[in-house]
């Protein structure tokens, strides 16, 4: 049976409480969109409402001693002949989340990197572009992540961020060709129903936490307990404001940045001259990896996107999901 926990930390969750009133959004949230995987993963859809008849056995565990930690029980997938995608729901939570949250800067990691003492003993001071240093140092962390909680508290949350992204990552890349299965339309129906879902769980860290990790306790071939996501205050702020469009747009771009290990880089739109943050999504990135550093010597490539837009409509980052042959 797989298990996901979400655990709190910080504010009111220190003391072993939620807010009440937070609890209960996040948890219906959370429901909601734990059933809706768990059929999609069964099928390939889901109900648009959540009935007697299309409820799933997904259990709640009792409360036990910590920051604050809720538990989950998932029933066993069906047989795999007739199971949509043989993937754990966990890893389709990575999938969803991949897509809805942008990833943090390669120069904010660096700041952050550079900023602890074990690593400028070893590599000295790091620089944006030197991509295989900063693997190296994120690994180090990675094994000795303790030592990272007495730094200033936002470069513990920069450097806690980029692990869980990459931690993310390797259960993407590891699922990707069972999640290949999900074509473009299926991909728009996740990203339009699971949107709203994770904006109303994010509401949790307003006065009941400062911090929220997801971790699935599922060994499929990975290794043990898996960190889906971590995050933070501000980070639940911009999924709060921010809106992935439902549909992929087709449009003309020069890709100016792009940092093969992290998926993160900058375009320009044919249609603006700011350059515009993007990222793609883990288990795509292997099968788009030699095709964008191949299109980033041309002046333009004509590329898939997601439009992510503030309150006001305005641009604020991308998920690039495809490129298209002229």
């Amino acid at each position: 049976m797989e298990r996901i926990t979400f655990h709190f930390e910080g504010g009111l969750a220190d003391q072993h409480h939620l807010n009440f009133y937070e609890a209960a959004r996040f948890q219906y949230a959370a429901a909601r969109l734990s059933a809706k995987l768990v059929q999609f993963q069964n099928y390939g859809r889901f109900s648009k409402r959540i009935t007697d008849r299309s409820n799933t056995d997904v259990l709640l565990e009792t409360h036990g001693e910590g920051s604050f930690d809720i538990s989950i029980l998932f029933p066993v997938a069906l047989l795999v002949a007739e199971t949509f995608v043989s993937v754990p729901v966990g890893h389709l939570m990575s999938y969803v989340f991949e897509r809805l949250l942008g990833k943090i800067s390669d120069s904010d990691v660096v700041a952050a990197l550079n900023a602890q003492a074990k690593v400028a003993e070893q590599f000295g001071k790091i620089s944006d572009n030197d991509s295989e240093t900063i693997q190296k140092a994120l690994e180090i962390i990675e094994n000795q992540r303790k030592d990272i909680k007495d730094g200033q508290e936002k470069t513990v949350q920069v450097l806690e961020r980029r692990i869980a992204e990459l931690e993310r990552d390797r259960v993407l890349e590891f699922q990707r060709a069972e999640l290949a299965k999900i074509d473009q339309v299926r991909q728009e129906k996740l990203i339009s129903m699971a949107a709203p879902l994770v904006s109303e769980m994010a509401t949790a860290l307003r006065r009941s936490a400062d911090r929220l990790e997801i971790f699935d306790a599922t060994d499929a071939g990975t290794g043990g307990s898996k960190r889906l996501l971590y995050l933070d205050q501000e980070m639940a702020e911009e999924v709060i404001v921010s809106r992935v469009d439902d549909n992929i747009t087709a449009i003309r771009a020069d890709i100016v940045q792009y940092n093969k290990e992290t998926g993160w880089g900058k375009l320009r739109l044919a249609i603006s001259r700011d350059l515009i943050p993007f990222t793609v999504p883990s288990d795509i990135k292997g099968r788009l990896q030699s095709r964008i550093m191949l299109e980033m010597r041309k002046k333009q490539t004509f590329v898939q996107i997601y439009y992510v837009r503030d309150q006001a409509k305005e641009i604020k980052r991308l998920l690039l999901v495809g490129i298209i042959d002229e």
